[in-house]
């Protein structure tokens, strides 16, 4: 085993609980999912009901020389055509929500190394945190890093500081423009940027 390998096995603190927190997740999403199923439901049938009302008062008002069976069949087309357009519509809403879990899924946000509460805004020039005052401008004489490698480099600062066990949170620090981790406790130090 390598030093480095052997030096996070005490990261790997959940070994064997794997399967039931994968069980605990799948059923908690099933109950999730049945949720949202039954909530689509209700406003499918809602819409039912308001068609029939509506068609109902304007039978009882304005359609009183009609036959049953066309106003039967307006009923139906009516219905048909306004679940339809509420399908497409909760249908498209669905494929926004699902693109944009996808996009988060596949490019999570990077967490501020200051306050570790709020995304950081990453751009070309810079990293900026919406809660607290952490603001770092990136070196221009290279390229800067994308939202991926800045969200690896820091993971790999704060992992490399809790292997050294210490129970202290190291802070974010800026020095000549150089963006890096320091633990007052501990003295660890990491240059991220």
């Amino acid at each position: 085993m390598s030093a480095v390998t052997s030096n996070r096995m005490h990261l790997y603190k959940n070994t064997g609980r794997g399967p039931a927190l994968r069980d605990a997740l799948r059923k908690r999403c099933a109950e999730k999912i049945r949720e949202k199923r039954m909530n689509q439901f209700d406003s499918r049938r809602d819409l039912e009901c308001v068609v029939r009302e509506t068609v109902n008062n304007e039978m009882k008002s304005d359609f009183s020389d009609f036959d049953q069976d066309a106003l039967l069949e307006l009923y139906e087309t009516i219905t048909k055509a306004l679940i339809e357009e509420q399908f497409e519509d909760i249908q498209k809403i669905e494929e926004e929500r699902l693109a944009a879990d996808v996009e988060e899924f596949l490019n999570p946000p990077v967490y501020c190394p200051s306050c570790m509460r709020s995304p950081l805004t990453v751009d070309q020039q810079s990293a900026t945190c919406k809660k607290c005052h952490f603001h770092h401008d990136f070196n221009n004489n290279s390229p800067p890093p994308t939202q991926s490698e800045l969200r690896r480099l820091l993971s790999e600062g704060f992992l490399t500081h809790e292997a050294t066990e210490c129970g202290t949170q190291p802070r974010a620090v800026q020095h000549n423009g150089r963006l890096g981790l320091y633990c007052d406790d501990c003295g660890f130090e990491t240059v991220i940027i």
